[in-house]
């Protein structure tokens, strides 16, 4: 029973990662656990001897139904689900905004059985390792006036008898089963939380740290099962070094970026320092700073606020107050300072001339990692994502941009295989980058020809204020034609 306990709580650190995979795993070491109790032979040739007394500790005698043939296909299939559902950035995320009974959920079933089959064992064993003389001191205060029975495991009231002790099994299982299910869940809070921080950061996964974390993440659930089964001890220091090690990443990212904030010079509210108006009192920020291409603050300062404004709605930040805009959508509002992104058409157009002019620049420098065979290759493709593909596709829509996404991986991989090819080799690179761009600027661009009108928004940016270097905010009625916004000037300093 105490291998049951280290083995459910352990398990909860891979409910909490992939409920659907741990719980197909561990079903499918208890059925193999199974035969071998039934098939000798199946014993000795194909798992082991050592193998066999750590499968036996998987026991679902009171929940056979987990083990049978329907039970393992519909966690497989469950899990095979949720294994495609990671692999790509757009359906990783909408699991996520679904997933979060699923470690509960997984954990409780789980644990139930296991700690279930071993509960009313366990009791019998502790009831009767209690002294006689213990007994016949208490039977008086519950009442009981009746002796003692002798029994395999030692003496034991008679009152206690075999249905007693089971219902007590359950209602003791079922307890360790919540509290086990809450821990998943907790874990697994931690988790999306650090996810979420690093989705911020790098929203599109140009960089791949959501891919490989992913796949670290499942290579880790395989391997925590083995150790889960044939050492259980181990497994418990890993959940404990892993509990501590989520607290600690989610501490540093809150830490991070509550230090970067900075008062406004007004109201001493804690603003962006890439922001160019308070959202609390609606005052110009004197000195704002650039914004990075994970939209961090960087240590010079804007001198063109109407192209700085463009970068913070590249870097899926509010055009004014610099706030982090969650949704994948053309038009958004955001949540400090209500300001509406591309309020018309107008706005979308300023928008993507203004990565049109950055095109050549990118270009440029594709080609020249392009040059450099199959080492220049995986900087180039992070560049042109993080520069220009990230600035698209963070405002289409997720069901949208996952289509594209898989289309656009297909054609990239054609091109792939070209790089080795001297001369065409250095172009492969540059004609990447030209046609992501192409192909996720045509689709935002017919979005937001079905999504926007050509009307005034009840909260949008005054072109005017842009126009002369100030962002301001204005109301007015959502009927009256709001003025295309300006393109920032090609020389600011003139």
């Amino acid at each position: 029973m105490i291998v049951y306990l280290f083995q459910s709580l352990s398990s909860t650190a891979l409910f909490a990662s992939r409920p659907f995979l741990t719980a197909f795993l561990i079903t499918l070491a208890a059925r193999i656990g199974y035969e071998t109790s039934v098939n000798p032979a199946f014993s000795s040739s194909v798992v082991g001897n050592e193998a066999t007394m750590a499968l036996s500790l998987l026991n679902f005698t009171s929940w056979t139904w987990v083990i049978s043939n329907t039970a393992l296909t519909i966690f497989a299939v469950l899990a095979l689900i949720e294994f495609i559902a990671h692999i790509n950035e757009d359906t990783r995320i909408m699991y996520a905004e679904v997933s979060y009974i699923f470690p509960f959920g997984g954990s409780f079933v789980i644990n139930f059985g296991l700690v279930d089959s071993a509960s009313a064992e366990f009791l019998q064993v502790i009831i009767a390792s209690i002294p006689a003389e213990a007994w016949f001191v208490a039977l008086p205060l519950v009442g009981g006036h009746v002796g003692l029975a002798s029994t395999s495991s030692g003496m034991v009231p008679t009152f206690i008898n075999s249905d007693i002790l089971a219902w007590m099994g359950h209602v003791l299982a079922l307890m360790w089963s919540l509290i086990m299910a809450s821990v998943a869940w907790f874990i697994g809070t931690l988790r999306s939380g650090i996810l979420g921080l690093l989705i911020e950061l790098d929203d599109d996964d140009s960089l791949g740290i959501q891919s490989i974390l992913n796949w670290a993440e499942n290579a880790w659930v395989v391997i925590g099962i083995v150790v889960l089964v044939i050492f259980p001890i181990i497994a418990l220091v890993l959940f404990f070094l892993t509990l501590v090690s989520l607290f600690l990443i989610r501490k540093w990212f809150e830490h991070r970026e509550h230090h970067s904030l900075v008062p406004c010079p007004s109201c001493e509210t804690l603003i962006h320092p890439t922001a160019l108006t308070c959202p609390n009192c609606s005052q110009p920020h004197p000195q704002p700073r650039r914004v990075g291409l994970f939209g961090q603050a960087k240590d010079t300062l804007v001198t063109d606020r109407a192209a700085h404004r463009l970068q913070l709605i590249g870097r899926k930040r509010c055009p004014v107050c610099a706030t982090r805009f969650k949704e994948r959508a053309i038009q958004q509002t955001c949540a400090s300072c209500n300001t509406v992104t591309f309020a018309d058409i107008g706005d979308v157009n300023v928008y993507l001339r203004s990565l049109d002019a950055q095109l050549p620049r990118t270009l440029a420098i594709c080609l020249g990692l392009g040059c450099i065979p199959l080492i220049g290759l995986v900087p180039g493709i992070v560049y042109y994502r993080l520069s220009l593909v990230a600035s698209l596709r963070g405002y289409i829509p997720r069901s949208v941009g996952c289509i594209t996404r898989w289309g656009v991986r297909l054609l990239n991989l054609g091109l792939i295989a070209l790089q080795p090819i001297p001369v065409l080799g250095a172009c492969v690179l540059p004609l990447m980058c030209g046609l992501n761009y192409i192909i996720y600027r045509k689709v935002l661009e017919h979005g937001s020809t079905s999504k926007l009108q050509r009307t005034f928004a009840p909260v949008a940016l005054s072109s005017k204020a842009v126009g002369s270097g100030d962002v301001a905010v204005r109301a007015a009625p959502a009927t009256q034609p709001l003025p295309p916004l300006e393109p920032p000037p090609d020389n600011p300093e003139k």
